[in-house]
């Protein structure tokens, strides 16, 4: 295996680190849980490292913008920004990947939380949990789950010959994330 296909094959799944699923809904009141359908689109660099004949590690970060299906939730066109890890095994043509994210919402609050999904090269998926937030999402719980799909990347080597990624995309559907906040 060349070193430019084992490039190419790590493009898949590094996009596929944001196939990751995440639904999300505003709640109204503490201690009420709402569910919604979400998807972004996301961007992603970082490196591989090649960890055997057939195997590659993908650290980097992903970002994009999450869209809901109902519009006017917190979560609407909040930006998302991923830090995470991604192992592929292109001999079984296998993926597993996991991190965590920071959602910042459009008045500014935050929401983390952590993922982990496997499958296929280009198609990975799992779920979501949310671990904390701040302001009016302090307190926040919940998750669900996650498909995280890759399309694209450019990669390239830098001067010590480790591989680059210098742009990775892709899109991550939250088909039914639910959380609710504590109630004080």
């Amino acid at each position: 295996m060349t070193q430019e296909s084992i490039m190419r094959r790590t493009l898949s799944p590094i996009l596929i680190l944001l196939t990751f699923g995440l639904t999300a809904s505003w709640v109204t009141a503490a201690g009420e849980t709402e569910q919604l359908e979400a998807m972004g689109p996301w961007k992603a660099d970082g490196t591989a490292y090649q960890i055997g004949p057939d195997s590659m590690l993908f650290i980097g970060a992903f970002s994009g913008v999450m869209l809901l299906e109902q519009k006017g939730k917190v979560f609407d066109a909040a930006e998302f920004s991923c830090p995470s890890s991604q192992e592929i095994d292109y001999a079984a043509q296998r993926v597993k990947a996991s991190g965590h994210c920071i959602i910042e919402t459009s008045n500014a609050n935050k929401v983390f939380a952590r993922w982990q999904c496997q499958g296929e090269v280009g198609d990975c998926r799992g779920t979501m949990e949310f671990t904390a937030g701040t302001g009016p999402l302090e307190g926040i719980k919940g998750g669900g789950e996650m498909r995280l799909q890759s399309f694209f990347a450019d990669i390239s080597e830098d001067e010590d010959g480790e591989v680059v990624v210098d742009k990775a995309v892709g899109v991550v559907t939250w088909p039914k994330l639910q959380f609710e906040l504590s109630g004080e």
